[in-house]
């Protein structure tokens, strides 16, 4: 198989054809509107740590295949270490109706995370502002 390397920054805006856009999550309408309106102000957010152990993930199927694109396409993995060493680099996370955080944005780093062996990172919750969840 003939390995192609690939920038991480395009894999969700022009995912380029072959095994890589297999890594791209199915749209879903509600993420992108809460994104929407915590980018214009319209609903809170806050910066935390978290411990990823305690994450749940959105679409949890898509981790065996972004496991697969890993295995094809190495480039990406150092892409995803520089992403995750980055200053402001954050997931994007939600509390679902059982109180968890969900993460939805960067299945990528979350493997490679998860391969690394971090145990914490930075998270941005949508959708509550801090006071939400110290009352």
């Amino acid at each position: 198989m003939k390995r192609v390397r690939v920038n991480l920054k395009d894999i969700n805006r022009n995912p380029p054809p072959g095994s890589i856009a297999r890594v791209k999550p199915p749209r879903d309408e509600r993420l992108v509107q809460l994104c929407a309106n915590v980018l214009d102000g319209r609903q809170p957010s806050y910066v935390r740590t978290a411990r990823i152990a305690d994450l749940e993930v959105h679409v949890p199927e898509m981790i065996p295949r972004v496991r697969a694109v890993l295995a094809e396409t190495p480039s990406i993995t150092p892409e995803a270490m520089q992403v995750l060493t980055g200053k402001d680099h954050r997931w994007l996370v939600y509390r679902n109706a059982r109180g968890r955080l969900v993460m939805f944005d960067d299945y990528v780093v979350y493997v490679v995370a998860l391969a690394l062996g971090l145990t914490e990172i930075r998270v941005q919750v949508c959708g509550e502002a801090r006071s939400d969840i110290e009352r």
